[in-house]
């Protein structure tokens, strides 16, 4: 997994810097579409995977429960990120406001892998859920 969130986070930079700098559409939108599939993948797999496993040595009122929550909020960083760009008309998306979105949903995933990186990943190998 470990692999999977270095390419996640070169996606996400490479989309933050591409909104920062006020892209092309279709740039812009490719790198969007393309994170977005990688992490509806990769939080299947890591509830699947890491979390469930977790979740029966942990409980369910543990840190998997938190884990989940940010799953949804970049879910949701990523609907609004696609309402900006989807709503944009013309060869150039608009900076601030896409760039204020992408960065946020930069922010939310480098936390979240090195929460699971630091914490998940460590805890998983010492109770053998993994």
């Amino acid at each position: 997994m470990a692999e999977e969130h270095y390419d996640i986070l070169r996606r996400v930079n490479r989309l933050s810097k591409e909104a920062r700098t006020g892209g092309s559409r279709r740039t812009t939108a490719e790198l969007f579409s393309e994170l977005e599939s990688k992490l509806k993948g990769h939080f299947v797999e890591e509830e699947n995977t890491l979390y469930r496993p977790l979740e029966t040595v942990l409980g369910e009122d543990g840190p998997i429960m938190d884990m989940i929550e940010e799953h949804r909020m970049i879910q949701r960083s990523l609907v609004r990120a696609g309402a900006i760009l989807w709503a944009r008309t013309g060869h150039q998306t608009h900076p601030s406001e896409l760039q204020r979105v992408c960065d946020s949903l930069d922010e939310l995933i480098r936390s979240h892998i090195d929460k699971e990186e630091a914490v998940l990943f460590w805890l998983a190998a010492a109770r053998g859920a993994i």
